[in-house]
């Protein structure tokens, strides 16, 4: 008579903490699934830094081949750019500065 009681209890005990215990459960579970997805971003992330620096990288050294290219094959000599005369400004800002 007392153990069917008692085991009643004990169930409705256990049952409460059942309940707690698997939300517990399955918190740990979603807060690994999250670990696991952000520590694969990041590698994510450093993988596509590594490939655009490697893209501009190649790119840029491409550049530099072609730029050299037409310079090289020119037969004539470009001609002469006229010269430019620049005003060295000196009188020109004369007590701007002083106000």
């Amino acid at each position: 008579m007392g153990c069917a009681q008692s085991r009643k209890e004990n169930e409705e005990a256990v049952a409460r903490c059942k309940e707690p215990r698997q939300w517990m459960r399955s918190a740990v579970s979603a807060c690994s699934a999250f670990a696991a997805s952000h520590f694969a971003y990041t590698v994510a992330l450093k993988n596509t830094g590594a490939s655009l620096s490697n893209f501009v990288h190649h790119h840029h050294h491409q550049q530099q081949d072609h730029s050299l290219a037409p310079i090289l094959e020119q037969d004539a000599p470009s001609p002469a750019l006229p010269r430019l005369h620049l005003r060295t400004g000196r009188g020109r800002r004369r007590g701007r500065g002083a106000g």
